[in-house]
């Protein structure tokens, strides 16, 4: 497996790559507080959790707020990722 991190700023222009679905075979395998109902719903609630205060009160202040990990599996463990949801729960 190999993984590349990319720091940036924007949560706009990491969603509209990340889950480019005309271009790409990819799909969102798991997510925890984010409305999936289109790119931009993702990136506003992404961008809503930054307004959560953390447990002593502090918001978020960071210049580059945006992690993106994209990994590539090996094609010998191709089969261990089936394209079905057995190998999305598996992924996640």
């Amino acid at each position: 497996m190999i993984a590349k991190i990319t720091t940036i700023v924007d949560f706009s222009g990491i969603v509209n790559y990340a889950n480019n679905i005309k271009e790409k075979s990819a799909r969102i395998i798991g997510n925890n507080g984010v409305l999936l109902i289109d790119n931009s719903t993702i990136a506003d609630s992404f961008q809503a959790q930054l307004r959560i205060p953390d447990a002593n009160g502090r918001l978020h202040h960071l210049s580059k707020l945006v992690k993106h990990v994209s990994i590539a599996f090996s094609p010998e463990d191709a089969h261990r990722f089936p394209d079905s949801e057995e190998g999305d729960r598996f992924m996640a």
